[in-house]
């Protein structure tokens, strides 16, 4: 929060997008304040229980997105995740006097600052700083049963949206999972790494690295280098090759995958692949792969009908037939 920051270095730091966060800002201000007592909070996610969802219009989404964006809880989700955790927010209201926080109390909640005004202060220092909308404070409320830093009291009414740590984690851990569940049943229905265990394509599972292409971009070129594997989450591409007139296969979709040899061999890519929609997609590299299964190949000896089945089912050019001639036919003539 800004206001443990400026306690510790008697500075005005604002906690606003791009700047400083609570986390850090809470890191310097308890170096020179006594320690409170901090500590994981463990949460269970019940089964069929469901994020919340309240109605917000679609600028509040966006400011909140924007205010949210480079906060070091936040920054690591993907898209989606804080979208789920924006709809998660709830409106509440304060009146002029109203005591957000109070510095010392074991803080629950997170909040962003939609319109009004606060002052927020530290015991013993004073006014830190001015909380003014697009403000966000109590991140670490989320994570921990830390005591709060210091105080926000409302000068004015304002109205905030707010998520408490348990509805928070829970969130989280409910989208991660389902994430999880997910791109394992995609990776599960590739060929190529059907040998793969449980544990193994949960482990892929998490090594996959989302990445976004707007409509019209070539993921992967014909000639490249092959390094990186794909699954679509969400669009669709077409793949093309050079001195092939249209397309040449079928228009890839959600589950849909390319680029798997490349996690077996250096081969150069074999076609163009070209988003024809904006896409998500989940990429993971050979290093990385190598890094956490070991050589394909050895996986792949687990089973290896399998892994003949798709060597065998890897094209290769045609070897060039001799053009015959005339000395040809009274060679062959003579052997017979």
């Amino acid at each position: 929060m800004a206001d443990e920051a400026k306690a510790a270095d008697g500075k005005v730091a604002e906690s606003k997008s791009g700047e400083m966060t609570e986390e850090e800002k809470m890191a310097r201000g308890r170096r020179r304040g006594r320690r409170g007592t901090v500590c994981a909070v463990p949460v269970t996610v019940e089964e069929g229980w469901t994020p919340p969802k309240y109605d917000k219009d679609d600028d509040v989404k966006k400011r909140i997105r924007e205010t949210i964006a480079h906060n070091i809880l936040f920054s690591g989700l993907e898209a989606g995740e804080r979208d789920v955790v924006v709809d998660a927010m709830q409106e509440r209201k304060f009146d002029e006097g109203a005591v957000l926080i109070k510095q010392g109390d074991v803080g629950d909640f997170f909040y962003v600052l939609e319109s009004g005004h606060c002052d927020i202060t530290v015991d013993g220092v004073g006014k830190v700083m001015d909380a003014t909308p697009g403000t966000s404070f109590g991140e670490l409320a989320l994570m921990y049963n830390a005591p709060r830093a210091a105080t926000v009291t409302a000068t004015e009414p304002c109205v905030t949206w707010a998520v408490d740590q348990i509805t928070f984690k829970k969130t989280i851990q409910s989208t991660t999972q389902k994430k999880r569940e997910r791109h394992e049943a995609f990776i599960a229905a590739v060929p190529l790494l059907s040998t793969l265990n449980q544990y193994e394509r949960l482990t892929i599972a998490d090594a996959l690295q989302q990445v976004d292409f707007a409509d019209e971009v070539d993921i992967i070129a014909e000639g490249d280098d092959g390094n990186d594997f794909y699954i679509i989450e969400t669009g669709e591409v077409k793949c093309t090759k050079s001195g092939v007139e249209g397309e040449v296969s079928r228009r890839l979709t959600t589950g849909d995958y390319f680029g798997e040899r490349a996690l077996l061999t250096n081969e150069k890519r074999a076609a163009t692949v070209t988003s024809v929609t904006p896409c998500v997609c989940q990429k993971l590299d050979r290093a990385t792969f190598k890094r956490l299964l070991g050589p394909l190949e050895d996986i792949m000896r687990t089973n290896m009908e399998v892994y003949n089945r798709y060597k065998d089912s890897v094209p290769t050019a045609p070897e060039p037939e001799p053009e015959e001639s005339e000395d040809d036919d009274d060679d062959a003539e003579a052997a017979a």
